[in-house]
């Protein structure tokens, strides 16, 4: 073999060496970077797990809300009718401190026959 044939013969092994390298280098980077795709993949389902469980808690939540808003007005409202309550029995009360019977009480303020026999006891003093 010529000096030449074995000048080319020694670049064209040092050209696959360092290509070999090169490749060798390229698949440890292509290694690392499926693996960050993996570990990125898996935080992913984490979070979309996560996600929807606080969207399920949200709804949740949203719903107690909604009750509790009914039951409020309810509470409101039973207080509007606590207050009319109230106002019969003072009306009922002042009847019967001027001497109103039982069945005038029952009829005039609509109250029950034992609500109506408290008051005119209550006032005979």
């Amino acid at each position: 073999m010529t000096i030449i044939t074995m000048t080319i013969l020694i670049l064209i092994s040092l050209a696959l060496l360092i290509t070999g390298a090169q490749l060798y280098q390229l698949q440890k980077q292509f290694l690392l970077q499926q693996e960050s795709l993996e570990k990125l993949s898996s935080e992913y389902k984490a979070t979309s797990s996560t996600n929807f469980g606080f969207g399920n808690r949200l709804v949740d939540i949203e719903r107690k809300l909604i009750n509790l808003k009914t039951q409020h007005q309810d509470i409101v409202e039973f207080g509007s009718e606590d207050k009319y309550q109230k106002r019969t029995f003072k009306q009922a009360s002042h009847l019967a401190q001027m001497g109103a019977s039982v069945d005038e009480l029952r009829q005039s303020c609509e109250l029950s026959h034992g609500e109506a026999e408290l008051l005119a006891h209550m006032n005979l003093n």
